[in-house]
C-alpha cells in the first residue's frame, strides 16, 4: 500500500452526501485495506476526541478511496487522522496522538457547527470555507468572517440554485440557461469555464467551475437565481459547495478525463456526474439527456423529479421534424435558433433543449425560452470558443473548444456542413492528462473527416506531466492525414492560414489561446 492523496471534501461527493475527509491509496493486486483503515481511523479518532460519522470506501483498479464524515470545523484534523492511519498500516509508524489531539481541539468551533445545524433545520443554504461563512444565498445571503460568527441564526433567504454538469455542452447550456432566465427578468449569477457573470455583467474571467466559484456567485447580493457549471474535478477534489440544489442539468457522459482519482471508465465518470443529480432536493427537478442510457439509468436513484430531453426519443423536451418542442407543442423552428446552425449542430440542438428545460424548472416562461433560443448566437459574444465561425482573408474558420473524441466528432460534423467546395484543414492539440488511446481516438475522428491537412500543436501549459513535445508527437503519429507539428496554438493557426486559400475551411480544436488568435486574425490579410 502507498499513500497517494488526502484532502477535505467540503460538501456532497462521490463517496458520501456530507462533508468528509478522504484518503487515496495505491494497492497491489489483490490487496485490501478498507476494513483495516476503518478500524485504525476509529481507534486514532477516539484517542484525539474526533467524532467519526458515516464511512465509505471505493475500490478501483490499482487503488482505493476511503472517507469518513467529520464535523466541518475539524475536517482538516480529520485528514491528518487519515494520514496517520495509513502510515501505521503501511509501515507501523505510530500516530502522534498528542499533536493530533491538540490540533483537533484548536480547530473546534462549536458556534460554526451550531450555525450549520440551525441553517439546515431552517432549510437555508450554508456555505463555508476557511475565511467566511454564509447563511442563505444571493440577495438573501448573510456572510460573516469565521472569527466573527453570529450567536444566533440571522434572518436570511435562499435563491434558486441550479447545477450543470456533463462531459460536453456544460458551458453552452449554462450560458443559454442564464440568458433565458435573464430574459425572464431574473438577475442571474452564472459561473462557467470562462467567467462569472451576474446580470449580464462579467465580474471575473477564468475557469470558474469549482466550489470556490459557486460560493462567489452565491455570496453576491445581486443574484436572484444561480446557474453553476460544475466540473468533475471540483466534485472529486472538494465536493459540492452547496448541500443541496433546486435543479440540475446532466448533459451527457463520454470518455474524457478518465484515469484521475480512480475514475477508470465511463460508468465511474457517470457516477461522478450523478453527484450533482443526487444533490437536488425532493421537489426539485433534474434534467437528463434521454439519449444517454447511463444517465437515464442513474436518474432512477435521484430523489427529485426527473425530466428528459432527446433528439431521438419521445421526451418532454425534444426536437422533431425541424422543430423544438415542449410536451409535443412546437415552440420554435430549429432553423430559427442560431446556435443550431440550421440543425447541422445537433449537439447544440440538444444543448438548447436541456438549457430550456433547466430554465423552465427555475420558473422561466415559454416566451423567455423562445426569446433565448432566438437571440443566443454561436459567436464570441454569446458563446466564445464554442462553434464560432469567423472569416479572415476569405478563409472561413470554425473555432471550438472540442477536446475529446465525442466533441471533436461533433465539431467536425458541423464542419462538413460548412465546408462547401473548399479544402479542409484541422488545427488541433491535446492536453497531457489524456490516455494514449484517447489521444489516438481524437486522431481517428480527425482522419474520418478527411482533412486536406492537419496542423498539430503543443497545448502549452497543459502538458500535465508529459515531456514537452510528447503529446503532439503521439497525436501526429496516429494521424493518416498529411500533417505538421507547431510549437503552440497561434503558430499552428498561422501556418494553417498561410496554407489556406479563399473558400477553404480551417477548424481549430481546442481553441484556448483567445487573445493570441484574436490578434492574429485581426492582422491577417490573404495575399
Amino acid at each position: 500500500m502507498r499513500w497517494v492523496d488526502s484532502r477535505r471534501l467540503m460538501g456532497p461527493n462521490l463517496l458520501l452526501g456530507v462533508p468528509a475527509a478522504v484518503v487515496d491509496v495505491a494497492l497491489a493486486p489483490g490487496e485490501e485495506v478498507a476494513a483495516a483503515w476503518e478500524r485504525e481511523v476509529r481507534r486514532i479518532a477516539a484517542l484525539v476526541d474526533l467524532p467519526v460519522g458515516e464511512v465509505a470506501a471505493r475500490a478501483y483498479a490499482g487503488g482505493a478511496s476511503m472517507a469518513f464524515a467529520a464535523p466541518i470545523d475539524r475536517l482538516l484534523p480529520a485528514t491528518d487522522v487519515n494520514d496517520a492511519a495509513i502510515a501505521f498500516l503501511a509501515d507501523g509508524t505510530p500516530p502522534d496522538v498528542d499533536a493530533l489531539r491538540a490540533e483537533t481541539a484548536a480547530a473546534a468551533s462549536p458556534r460554526l457547527v451550531a450555525l450549520a445545524a440551525a441553517a439546515d433545520a431552517a432549510g437555508l443554504q450554508f456555505l463555508w470555507d476557511d475565511e467566511r461563512v454564509t447563511v442563505g444565498a444571493g440577495r438573501g445571503a448573510r456572510t460573516y468572517m469565521r472569527d466573527a460568527l453570529p450567536e444566533a441564526l440571522p434572518a436570511a433567504e435562499n435563491v434558486p440554485v441550479a447545477l450543470v454538469t456533463g462531459t460536453n455542452g456544460k458551458t453552452t447550456s449554462a450560458r443559454l440557461a442564464a440568458r433565458i432566465l435573464g430574459l425572464a427578468g431574473r438577475a442571474t449569477g452564472c459561473a462557467t469555464t470562462d467567467a462569472i457573470d451576474v446580470g449580464g455583467e462579467v465580474v471575473a474571467r477564468g475557469d470558474y467551475t469549482g466550489p470556490d466559484a459557486a460560493r462567489l456567485v452565491l455570496r453576491d447580493p445581486r443574484v436572484e437565481v444561480a446557474v453553476l457549471e460544475t466540473a468533475r474535478g471540483g466534485i472529486l477534489r472538494r465536493g459540492l459547495a452547496v448541500r443541496w440544489a433546486d435543479a440540475a442539468l446532466l448533459t451527457n457522459v463520454a470518455d474524457d478525463h478518465i484515469g484521475g482519482y480512480g475514475i477508470d471508465d465511463v460508468a465511474a465518470m457517470a457516477r461522478v456526474k450523478g453527484v450533482v443529480g443526487a444533490a437536488v432536493r425532493a421537489g426539485g427537478t433534474v434534467v437528463v439527456n434521454g439519449d444517454d442510457p447511463r444517465l437515464v439509468d442513474l436518474a432512477r436513484s435521484f430523489r427529485a423529479r426527473v425530466e428528459t430531453f432527446s433528439l431521438r426519443e419521445a421526451a418532454p423536451w425534444r426536437a422533431d421534424a425541424g422543430w423544438l418542442l415542449r410536451g409535443g407543442r412546437r415552440l420554435l423552428r430549429v432553423e430559427d435558433a442560431p446556435l443550431a446552425f440550421g440543425g447541422a449542430a445537433d449537439y447544440n440542438v440538444a444543448n438548447a433543449l436541456g438549457a430550456a428545460a433547466l430554465a423552465a424548472a427555475l420558473g422561466a416562461g415559454e416566451d423567455a425560452i423562445v426569446a433565448g433560443w432566438r437571440s443566443f448566437a454561436s459567436d464570441a459574444g454569446d458563446n466564445p470558443a464554442r462553434g464560432n465561425v469567423v472569416v479572415a482573408g476569405g478563409v472561413r474558420l470554425l473555432l471550438d473548444f472540442g477536446h475529446n473524441p465525442e466533441a471533436v466528432r461533433a465539431a467536425l460534423a458541423l464542419a462538413r456542413s460548412l465546408r462547401g467546395g473548399g479544402r479542409l484543414a484541422v488545427v488541433t492539440g491535446q492536453p497531457g492528462d489524456r490516455r494514449d488511446d484517447a489521444i489516438r481516438a481524437v486522431a481517428a475522428e480527425i482522419d474520418a473527416a478527411a482533412p486536406d491537412r492537419a496542423f498539430v500543436f503543443e497545448l502549452v501549459g497543459y502538458e500535465r506531466g508529459r515531456a514537452p513535445g510528447a503529446v503532439p508527437a503521439l497525436l501526429a503519429s496516429a494521424l493518416a492525414a498529411p500533417h505538421e507539428i507547431a510549437p503552440d496554438e497561434v503558430t499552428a493557426l498561422a501556418r494553417a492560414l498561410a496554407w489556406a486559400r479563399p473558400g477553404d475551411l480551417v477548424v481549430l480544436l481546442p481553441h484556448l489561446a483567445r487573445d493570441g488568435v484574436r490578434e492574429l486574425l485581426a492582422g491577417f490579410v490573404k495575399a
